[in-house]
């Protein structure tokens, strides 16, 4: 018998969405409490200048505008942060610029909640999940929903927002699903997006775990994992990143954690990059 997890699933809204992510790049103050603020293009050319120490006489020569324009933009730029001066806002501010930056990219968006149910069958040989994520676009326009996961065997009844995909994209263990989103969505529209999709595992794999990878900010994300009778023993729940794994409780002090044979796991502003991971002690099935 052999005993695994379900492998981490990476649930994405984007044309191209976060393939080289690392910890070390992880936003701190927007997966804080601050919701990203929506910059024109202009606002954004005009910050990123700031923030590589161009004075306002340079940006306004750089951009072909005057200073007083240039002066008039960053005043408002700033006021989106919430703050009056560059210094108080440098962290988040270059935090922003790495995190929006389109890059190859034709949209950036924000979680405002995610809430992810997963129901694991009698056998722990196959379970269904289901996905919820509801926020915006922050930059650029977004023309397709992804759903991307990380499995051996590749799931079934793949539906996004009620639809089968459009396009799927197999490359060794990532398993990409497209939908088209037509016409695209721009800057500051709302987004909800629910994905569902079974995984079915060999008969002789047992669960032992399942696995949340945070790609983009979240403000709030709700884990749910449902056993099918009396809960498995040993139940943890942990954060992994670039510096290990712990107890969920060491990196957010005021989670709520109901462990039980609905085990749910509610944390705010999740880190950018870890793994958020429920895992158990292997069960065993008397056939």
């Amino acid at each position: 018998m052999r005993f695994i997890g379900l492998t981490i699933a990476i649930n994405e809204l984007s044309v191209y969405l976060y393939p080289h992510f690392r910890y070390k790049n992880i936003p701190k103050s927007i997966t804080g409490s601050m919701e990203p603020p929506l910059l024109t293009d202009r606002q954004y050319e005009i910050l990123k200048l700031m923030a590589d120490g161009y004075t306002r006489q340079e940006i306004a020569a750089a951009l072909n505008l005057s200073p007083e324009t240039v002066k008039s933009h960053s005043k408002t730029i700033l006021a989106k942060f919430g703050v009056k001066t560059f210094r108080e806002a440098y962290a988040d501010i270059h935090d922003y610029l790495r995190h929006y930056s389109l890059g190859q990219t034709k949209g950036r968006h924000y979680w405002a909640r995610l809430h992810r149910s997963l129901t694991i069958a009698h056998d722990y040989n196959s379970a269904y999940l289901q996905h919820y994520a509801q926020g915006y676009v922050v930059r650029g326009a977004v023309s397709e929903y992804l759903v991307r996961l990380r499995s051996p065997w590749c799931p079934r009844n793949v539906l996004i927002n009620g639809s089968p995909p459009t396009r799927t994209d197999f490359s060794g263990e990532i398993r990409s699903f497209f939908l088209d989103i037509d016409p695209p969505l721009g800057q500051g529209a709302p987004i909800v997006r629910h994905s569902s999709y079974i995984i079915q595992e060999p008969p002789s794999v047992r669960f032992t775990f399942t696995a949340e990878q945070i790609v983009t900010p979240v403000g709030e994300m709700v884990m749910v994992t449902k056993f099918p009778s009396t809960p498995p023993d040993n139940i943890r729940v942990s954060v992994l990143n670039e510096a290990g794994r712990v107890d969920i409780r060491d990196r957010h002090p005021d989670c709520k954690v109901e462990i039980g044979q609905i085990t749910v796991v509610t944390v705010e502003n999740p880190e950018y990059g870890a793994r958020y991971m429920v895992h158990w002690d292997p069960v065993t099935i008397n056939d």
